[in-house]
């Protein structure tokens, strides 16, 4: 069960890894696409189009990031549930 725990953890702490370079990755794109914007290198439209895909994409990547460090940090709020929350999904 702790081999479990510990593998959860492993996977969550290497998605969030995965997300932030994600989001590095649609912050290095929007701010291009501003770059463009400004340039006048492409139509405005197609410009808005882009960046409103990479916002939405942004904005699901932030909201899964939230929740992985939600389930990883439970006791940031003050609060940590107690073992035997975890002990009847271990023992079985």
């Amino acid at each position: 069960c702790m081999a479990d725990q510990q593998q959860h953890l492993e996977r969550s702490q290497q998605e969030i890894k995965s997300i932030k370079q994600q989001l590095a990755s649609i912050d290095h794109r929007m701010n291009n696409l501003l770059d463009a914007l400004a340039d006048g290198i492409l139509p405005a439209q197609q410009i808005q189009n882009k960046y409103g895909a990479e916002e939405n994409k942004k904005r699901q990547l932030s909201y899964r990031l939230q929740q992985l460090k939600d389930s990883l940090n439970l006791g940031a709020a003050g609060y940590r549930l107690p073992v035997s929350v975890f002990l009847p999904v271990c023992l079985n």
